[in-house]
């Protein structure tokens, strides 16, 4: 995977899934660029909608220039963790917004979980109801971009405690498997 995107091994890969607007913070993404350390890559996974040529061109200029790349091409969903698995840490970041989902997401966010469910450290934004994966240890919260590169510093001083927790936190309180049996069961008494 990291050879696909041009990432030297020895890396440290931050992965962003998700639209590429002005709701999904790349923006401020891109600005975090700058202030990364170089061994520090941003893997951009928009497999959620077709981008125009201008965009893609633009970004490509983008990836020559800086420690970003861009996956442009839909992966089948089952294979979305190849994807994951190429990364060392998830970044999740919502805004303040009227939109109640956005603000209070939380344990509902679809990136979250499957970072967490692969095991990867995420780095997220206060707004999202996500503050308690500090609590768990999976994970450092942000109040603004320039605290990306202390987040980062942080995980990587202790990487193995922050796998170990996030693997704890997806089998602790969002494993399908712990939480659907019940609900599964629920629902056939009420079939019968």
């Amino acid at each position: 995977t990291r050879g696909e995107w041009q990432v030297p091994e020895d890396a440290f890969v931050l992965l962003h899934m998700g639209i590429l607007n002005e709701y999904s913070f790349i923006g401020e993404l891109f600005d975090s660029i700058t202030i990364l350390p170089e061994d520090v890559y941003i893997v951009v996974n928009s497999n959620s909608s077709k981008p125009g040529k201008s965009l893609v061109s633009l970004c490509r200029l983008v990836e020559q220039k800086y420690n970003i790349r861009f996956i442009f091409q839909p992966k089948d969903y089952s294979k979305i963790y190849e994807v994951i698995f190429g990364a060392d840490a998830g970044v999740v970041f919502y805004f303040d917004s009227e939109q109640l989902n956005s603000t209070l997401i939380g344990k509902g966010s679809n990136k979250f979980c499957m970072f967490v469910r692969a095991h990867l450290p995420v780095i997220v934004s206060r707004v999202g109801s996500l503050e308690w994966v500090v609590e768990r240890g999976c994970g450092e919260i942000i109040d603004q971009i320039q605290d990306i590169p202390i987040a980062v510093q942080k995980i990587r001083k202790d990487y193995s405690s922050y796998v170990e927790a996030a693997a704890r936190c997806y089998e602790q309180d969002l494993g399908f498997e712990k939480y659907w049996p019940p609900i599964q069961s629920a629902i056939l008494d009420l079939i019968d």
